[in-house]
Order: C-alpha cells, then sequence, then structure tokens
C-alpha cells in the first residue's frame, strides 16, 4: 500500500516549504519528483539546490514535463503535439522572462537595447503559432521596444500568462497520464512530493490518485484552503499537522521606510517572547522594495519567506551585501540590536532597482552603501572607524587585518571610499562560522561577461576510498575548504541549473569519497585551493578508464577538443568534459552567423545535391541561423553571395579542383582504444599523371586567424596537419593546408582571401596565385615532415594528459584570459597562468626547422 501523507497547515508559504524540506532530506541517491505548478518550478528548484547541492536525482516537474518524462519513457507516439507547442512556448517565454529581469542594468547601453529587441522578437517568433492574440501581444511589444521601455517588465509577464491559458485545457495530457503512469518506472521508483497548489481541477486531481496509487510514497503540502477539502475525501491518506504553527507578519509594498523598523521589531519581540524562528513567517507582497532587506532578516534568524512570483526577490548582491553587514556588525545580542542597525542600512536609494536574478556591479553597490556606513559613527575619524568595526566582530583574523587597516588610515594611505571598498572585500571573501546554513562564504566579484561570483572547484573523477586525493590531514581540508566561495549564480536554464547543482557537490562530499554510479557520473567534485594538486597521478588505469568515459564517452577523439586543451586544460574540461557553457551575452552569437556561412559554402562546393546552386545553398546556409530579424538575415545573405562569387572567381585559376569523390572526414587510430575523426571544410585535388596527385585542405574562417606558425607550435591550431596527414597516402601527396578568412565587410580586394598557412615549395605552381599572398608560407618537405612529427606529439601528449586528469589552467596565449567565457569561474581568474616559457617569444615555421626539432 503507497504510503500519501498530507499535511495540513494553517500557513500557505510554511506548509509547502516544510514539505519542500522534506524532499531534500531525502538520501543522495534516491528518485525524486517535486510536483508543483507552474509558476512556482523555478523557485522550487532553486530553493531545493540552496538547501541541498547535490541532489542529483530530484526533479522538479509539472504536470506537463511529467507527462513527457512518462511518455518518452514508453515511447507515447501520439503525442498531442498542440498541447506540447503551447508547453514549449511556455517555457521559452518563462526563459525570457528570467533573461531580461537578469540583464536590466546592461539596458542602458546600446548594445543591451539590440540584445533585448533580439530576445523579445525570437520569443513572440517562437510563440507565433500557440499564443492566444498574438497580433496583439506582438504590437505592444514592439511598441515598448520601439519607445525604449526597457523595463517594462509587466509586458513580458502578461504574455506569459496569456500563453500560460491555453495549457490548461491539456486533456489529453491529462487522460494519458491517468491511464499510463503507473507503468512508468520513473513514478515507479521516485518518492513524489506535491507543492504550490491551492486546488486541482478534477483531472489533475485523478492524476495525482493515479500516482497515488503507484509511487513508493506521495506527501502532499495542502494548507486549509480548496485543495486539503479535495484530498479529504479519500480516506486512506493520512492527513498530518506540520511540527510548528507559523505566525506571519505582512510586510507590505507601501510600507514607508521610516516604519519598516517596527515590523523589525515585532519579530524581535516573537523571538523574546520564545516563539522559534521557524513559527515566524515574513509574507512578502509583490514588487516589495525592502524584498532584500526581508530576505537577510529572514536568513539572519531562520524565518521562512514567502517567495511569490511576482515578488522580486532572489539571490541578489544586495541581500548578500546586507547579510555580510549584518554578521559583521551585529554583536551577540543580535535580537535587540537588529531594529537600530536597520537604521543605518535604510540609506539606500529608494529608486534602486531590485530585479530577480539582477546582476549590478559591485562598485555601483559598494558608492551606495557609503552614506549607510558613515551613519555607523558620529566621527569622520577614520581609525576610531576601523576600531568600532574590530570592535564589533568575534574573527580574530578579521581583528587582525581591522588593525592593519587603521594603521594605514592613520598614515594617510586610505580615503574613505578605498576604506569601504576594503570593508567589502573582506565582508566577501572571508568565512563566518556562525551561520551554521550556509557552508562556506559567498565570494562576491564584480560583475563580468555572464555571471558575478566564482566558483572555485577542482573536479575530480571517481573519487573512492581507495584513491582519492588525501591532504596531509583532515585539518587541512578543512582549513582549507573554510576559504572556499560556494555561491552558484542562477541562470535563466534549467538544464545549467542542473548541471551547476552537479558541478555544486561540495565540502560535504569532498570527505566522504562518495563514488556514483552511472556513465557520466561518476565523479566528485572537492574544492579548489591554491595548494591542492591538479593533476591526477599519471598512468593510473582507474584514472584513465574514468577520463575515457567523461572527456570521450564515444571513444572519439576531435581535433577541435586537442586545440580546446591547448588554448586551456581548465576550458576544455568545463566544455568537453562537463558539456557546460556560458551563455552568450547577446542573443545574436557571431558563432551562429559563422556556422551559416559555412553550411553555405560547404552546399555550393560541396558534393552534395546543391553544388553549385546559389539559391539553394543559400538557403541551406539561412537555414543555420536561429533567429529570424529581417535585416540582419538580408545582410548575412547578400555576404553569402559575396563570398561565393569571390571564391568561385579564384579557384577559377590553378590546376586545383574540388573533390567530389572523397568523403571529408578522418579517422586515425591513437592509444587507450580510442580514434581521432573529424570532418574537413574543403579538400581540392591537382592531378600530377601516372595516377598521382597533390591535395590542398581549407578550412573556412569568418573571424580573425592568428599567426598558423605560432598555433601550430602551442598546439591550438591542429586541424590543417591532421587533417593532411590522415589523407596523405602513397599516391596522394600534401600540396598545402591552411585557412581562408571570409573577412566581412564586401571588401573587393581579393587578398581578403588569401591563403593562412603553408605549402610545400615544389607544388607551388597548382595554387591559384591570388591565393598565395604574404601569409602563406612556403616550406620544404623536410620542414612538413617535421611539423606532422610534431602534430603527433602533440595529439598523443594532449590525450594523454586529459586521460590522467591533468586540468591545469594555462592559457596558451596572453590574452586567452582576456576572451574567455570562463572568466570569474576559473580558480586563476586574475591570475597570469600563461606560458612563460613562450612569454615574449616570437614563433615562426623556423622553430620546426631547428636541430631539436629534428
Amino acid at each position: 500500500m503507497v504510503k500519501v501523507t498530507v499535511y495540513r497547515g494553517r500557513n500557505f508559504v510554511a506548509t509547502n516549504e516544510f514539505v519542500l524540506r522534506k524532499a531534500a532530506e531525502q538520501p543522495l541517491l534516491q528518485p525524486v519528483l517535486v510536483l508543483v505548478p507552474d509558476r512556482f518550478t523555478l523557485q522550487a528548484e532553486r530553493w531545493l539546490l540552496q538547501q541541498q547541492p547535490h541532489l542529483l536525482n530530484t526533479r522538479v516537474v509539472t504536470f506537463s514535463m511529467l507527462y513527457r518524462l512518462v511518455a518518452d519513457e514508453l515511447n507515447f507516439n501520439s503525442t498531442p503535439v498542440e498541447v506540447l507547442d503551447k508547453t514549449s512556448a511556455v517555457l521559452h517565454l518563462w526563459t525570457a522572462i528570467r533573461q531580461v529581469q537578469g540583464q536590466l542594468t546592461w539596458f542602458k547601453n546600446s548594445a543591451g537595447h539590440y540584445d533585448f529587441a533580439e530576445k523579445m522578437f525570437n520569443t513572440l517568433n517562437q510563440m507565433r503559432s500557440s499564443c492566444v492574440n498574438f497580433a496583439s501581444l506582438e504590437n505592444q511589444a514592439v511598441s515598448a521596444v520601439a519607445k525604449k521601455k526597457y523595463h517594462d517588465i509587466n509586458l513580458i509577464y502578461q504574455a506569459y500568462c496569456q500563453v500560460l491559458a491555453p495549457r490548461t485545457d491539456a486533456s489529453g495530457m491529462l487522460e494519458y497520464l491517468t491511464t499510463h503512469a503507473a507503468k512508468s518506472t520513473v513514478v515507479q521508483n521516485a518518492q513524489i512530493f506535491v507543492c504550490g497548489f491551492t486546488s486541482l481541477s478534477p483531472a489533475r486531481l485523478q492524476v495525482l490518485s493515479t500516482l497515488c496509487q503507484s509511487a513508493p510514497a506521495v506527501t502532499i503540502a495542502a494548507s486549509e484552503d480548496e485543495l486539503s477539502a479535495q484530498l479529504s475525501s479519500y480516506p486512506h491518506y493520512t492527513i498530518e499537522t506540520p511540527p510548528f504553527n507559523p505566525q506571519t507578519l505582512t510586510v507590505r509594498n507601501e510600507t514607508e521606510r521610516g516604519e519598516a523598523h517596527i515590523v523589525l521589531e515585532k519579530i524581535v519581540k516573537l523571538l523574546t517572547e520564545g516563539v522559534p524562528p521557524e513559527e515566524i513567517v515574513v509574507l512578502l507582497t509583490e514588487f516589495d522594495t525592502l524584498a532584500p532587506v526581508w530576505q537577510v532578516v529572514a536568513d539572519k534568524f531562520h524565518l521562512p519567506v514567502n517567495l511569490d512570483v511576482g515578488t522580486k526577490l532572489s539571490t541578489l548582491p544586495e541581500a548578500k551585501y546586507l547579510r555580510d553587514l549584518l554578521e559583521l556588525l551585529v554583536n551577540d545580542d543580535a535580537a535587540n540590536t537588529l531594529a537600530v542597525l536597520f537604521n543605518h542600512c535604510s540609506g539606500i536609494d529608494d529608486t534602486t532597482v531590485f530585479a530577480l536574478d539582477n546582476q549590478i556591479v559591485a562598485s555601483d553597490l559598494r558608492a551606495r552603501m557609503i552614506p549607510a556606513l558613515k551613519k555607523l559613527t558620529a566621527t569622520k575619524d577614520l581609525v576610531a572607524l576601523c576600531a568600532q568595526l574590530k570592535a564589533l566582530t568575534t574573527h580574530e583574523k578579521l581583528q587582525t587585518i581591522w588593525d592593519q587597516i587603521a594603521t594605514a588610515c592613520q598614515q594617510q594611505i586610505l580615503t574613505l571610499r578605498e576604506l569601504i571598498t576594503l570593508y567589502w572585500t573582506l565582508c566577501s571573501a572571508t568565512k563566518v562560522s556562525n551561520i551554521p546554513q550556509y557552508i562556506d562564504r559567498v565570494l562576491i566579484a564584480p560583475v563580468n561577461d555572464w555571471v558575478p561570483t566564482r566558483v572555485q572547484y577542482l573536479f575530480i573523477a571517481n573519487c573512492t576510498a581507495d584513491n582519492f586525493p588525501q591532504p596531509q590531514s583532515d585539518d587541512d581540508i578543512l582549513q582549507e575548504a573554510d576559504l572556499v566561495g560556494t555561491q552558484i549564480t542562477p541562470t535563466p536554464s534549467l538544464q545549467r541549473e542542473r548541471n551547476y547543482r552537479r558541478a555544486e557537490l561540495l565540502s560535504t562530499v569532498a570527505t566522504k569519497q562518495i563514488t556514483f554510479s552511472g556513465t557520466h557520473e561518476d565523479f566528485v567534485v572537492v574544492p579548489y585551493t591554491p595548494t591542492v594538486n591538479f593533476s591526477w597521478p599519471q598512468f593510473d588505469q582507474s584514472r584513465i578508464t574514468v577520463g575515457r568515459d567523461l572527456f570521450f564517452p564515444k571513444q572519439h577523439v576531435k581535433p577541435t577538443m586537442i586545440e580546446r586543451y591547448y588554448t586551456c586544460p581548465y576550458l576544455n574540461f568545463w566544455q568537453n568534459g562537463l558539456q557546460l557553457n556560458p551563455r552568450p551575452l547577446h542573443q545574436l552569437d557571431p558563432n551562429t552567423v559563422g556556422s551559416a556561412i559555412h553550411a553555405a559554402l560547404q552546399a555550393y562546393f560541396g558534393p552534395g545535391p546543391a553544388h553549385g546552386n546559389l539559391e539553394q545553398s543559400i538557403a541551406i546556409g539561412k537555414a543555420e541561423l536561429d533567429f529570424d530579424y529581417p535585416p540582419l538575415t538580408k545582410n548575412i545573405e547578400k555576404e553569402m553571395r559575396f563570398i561565393i562569387g569571390q571564391l568561385s572567381a579564384i579557384f577559377e585559376t590553378g590546376q586545383f579542383h574540388l573533390a567530389t569523390d572523397v568523403e571529408c572526414t578522418m579517422q586515425a587510430p591513437l592509444a587507450h582504444s580510442l580514434t581521432l575523426t573529424g570532418r574537413i571544410d574543403r579538400v581540392d585535388f591537382a592531378d600530377l599523371g601516372n595516377g598521382e596527385r597533390a591535395f590542398m585542405v581549407l578550412d573556412y574562417k569568418t573571424g580573425k586567424v592568428d599567426s598558423v606558425a605560432h598555433s601550430l607550435y602551442l598546439g591550438n591550431k591542429l586541424q590543417l596537419p591532421i587533417y593532411s596527414y590522415a589523407l596523405t597516402n602513397e599516391h596522394t601527396h600534401f600540396a598545402g593546408a591552411g585557412y581562408l578568412p571570409l573577412k566581412s565587410g564586401y571588401a573587393a580586394d581579393k587578398k581578403s582571401y588569401a591563403l593562412q598557412g603553408f605549402y610545400d615549395e615544389k607544388y607551388e605552381d597548382l595554387f591559384p596565385p591570388a591565393l598565395l599572398g604574404k601569409t602563406a608560407t612556403k616550406l620544404s618537405e623536410t620542414t612538413i615532415a617535421r611539423i606532422n612529427q610534431h602534430t603527433k606529439q602533440l595529439v598523443n601528449q594532449a590525450v594523454a594528459n586529459i586521460l590522467a586528469g591533468d586540468i591545469t589552467p594555462q592559457a596558451v596565449h596572453k590574452n586567452t584570459c582576456s576572451f574567455c567565457p570562463l572568466r570569474g569561474l576559473c580558480p586563476q581568474t586574475g591570475i597570469n597562468c600563461r606560458n612563460e616559457q613562450l612569454a615574449g617569444k616570437k614563433i615562426t615555421y623556423k622553430i620546426f626547422e631547428e636541430d631539436d626539432h629534428a
């Protein structure tokens, strides 16, 4: 008999958080389904992430998401397309809402305006087939963009509601769940927790009844509302009361800032009277400008807070800084001093935009907080201020630092602004032990391209009790973990958050040597510290096995992975190992445009059905674009036509002809049962007579190409020699290889399309003259052979290092870190980790002619 427990409490928020807490307390490997309404999905996901980031088998689902899980497992082909289209539209729109809300501060420049407009148009296009009253909604959106109402979140929210409305008529989906959910192992193996509902339609209630008959256990949150009455008709359900009787304090948005301390005084009074903190609920009304302050209060006293969908409240930088302020400035008698301290904290400008996931530059926040800190003391004596701040903390390390700061102030080395900046740095980088619900302190870093915090971890695969890399003592690892930040910045993508959850497996696991089952889950994360050795033991067969499963699940190695490894091993680990990439700052990704142009060129010049057909090739290229914005699409199409025309004219000269008798792919065996595979953009052949022929390998590039010789030597550009080596045989000879940069701007100068690479001097007459400019280097056959040998060594070394687990951050160029998408995530952020052995050294092809390279 399935155990069904219904927790019926008087307070909706507290009851649902109690059930969510039950879900978070499940064993690590126990499958858990948390069934919530659509509006509650992301909030429940974030709440669970904050409580237990290592719950890898926990899924937050809606009825439609549960339908997808069950239907996919049972291979149900009769999918109600209309329902799924609407579901997809809602997910797209909800993602757009999160992205726009998270980037409000970027809309003050032209790039931000463009980014917002692109997101709006993309979302509306995705909704076109499913949104009710789409024409009206589109007109509103276009009008909002035209009038530069970039902060009008209400417009998007209304669009979300309009799309959401038709989903309630998903009778086919609910009927399928009622009939088939009991057959699904997803349901049969999972503990199910139902939260966030005030009532259920008869169809959804029937689905819930099916779940209650199939799952091992079901726990339902039902406050004293309609849902509670609906469930009372099921006599075998166990009705229980949550072990608390919360008192609700409502903080309304009309609360005057001068009266806000009254609410705090009520909290203090309740605590003084012995009311447990978990029985006090701070209920925030919609769009409360003081929401971050109440979040701080709730965190300080462990109070439940209502996270309503309309509340502009999340893990804001403001809340983090205020939390630091409370923790470092409130003495042991915090309950009696909090109200007084709040008066000092209320100096934040009323016009500050508090938005969900709003990323505000730390320096701006510090500037706004200076007036608040000035109120902490009546004197302008910085030395006295340091002494007062020192007296308000019991942290010995901080006390020593404050003494040093006071000395600097006495010598007039620091200004007030510099002192405050230093103060916030200390707040951000120091662990404070008396906040038990946080494992480590948050490391606040200035907002960069895409993430405002640092996540400093070392990922180690398959750490078991036998091969776990032990520090000198348990005290060492605890001391090191004490300084590691664990704050994960929320992102619009639920899937990315689940990946972050995998990455956030930290201190509680690092000392327990837990091994997970499954091909891609066999890894444990331990914190990065400067004293931890990044490299795994070389030639450890267990490491090699895990490394192969993690990086090469298909037993294939691609040249791009080798190049990325030599660009930076840490970057390769994130992008190829964890398959985790940061979202681009702008919707129009240059790589997307490049892929479209690539597709058009390969279709026109390749051996496929579109060979030589300009219009069909352009259509294939445009199909690669994931947006439909007519002005941009028209320009990209114009560029495709220009490039194809120029290249056709260039290759009419010379003796090479486009290969139509070979598949532009290659395979080469490597060690450890791996195969090097890749796809070549273009191969041209020239007939030498007597059955002999020479070939030229080309790789289209829509961006800038750095020095080929330099990149060949360092390893971050290896495709050309790899492909050349794969094509060479007894009767097919290497003539040349290079990148073909297709510069933007429609320049008529054919030199823009000159080869950037190298060629064999004895085949010079075969090439179109326009290709052999200053960027094409003539080499001897001996030098080319040495390049091939050097490439082979680099490939084997990279594969060995990857399998051995060496992910030490090391940039190949001095500017690599400046443009790296993982800035802020890398443990070496702000530190020069470039290979200094090659610093300042100009590398040319002559390096391959030296004796030590023979």
